[in-house]
């Protein structure tokens, strides 16, 4: 990891938790609202209500693909992975 990625991933928030975990949960909220809006989670590529939120998905996607290959990093972990899979 660079230096960069590693004081960006210790900056705390108000919740006690990394801005990164926080950022994971407020997306992956914003993701489940979405999911119970329109019945499903294929969100289109421009999502003008959240132009985030498709990047992410896109992210979250890249991350599952290297976890599946060995690369374990706390962009994706077992948690995470149940948490999409829940949806």
């Amino acid at each position: 990891q660079t230096e960069h990625h590693q004081n960006f991933q210790k900056i705390d928030s108000p919740s006690g938790k990394s801005y990164n975990q926080d950022h994971w949960d407020r997306r992956y909220n914003e993701l489940a609202s979405y999911m119970k809006e329109s019945g499903h989670t294929p969100v289109p590529k421009k999502y003008p209500e959240n132009p985030g939120l498709p990047r992410w998905i896109w992210k979250q996607r890249a991350n599952y693909r290297k976890y599946q290959k060995g690369d374990f990093s706390p962009e994706m972990s077992e948690s995470r992975i149940e948490c999409l899979n829940k949806l």
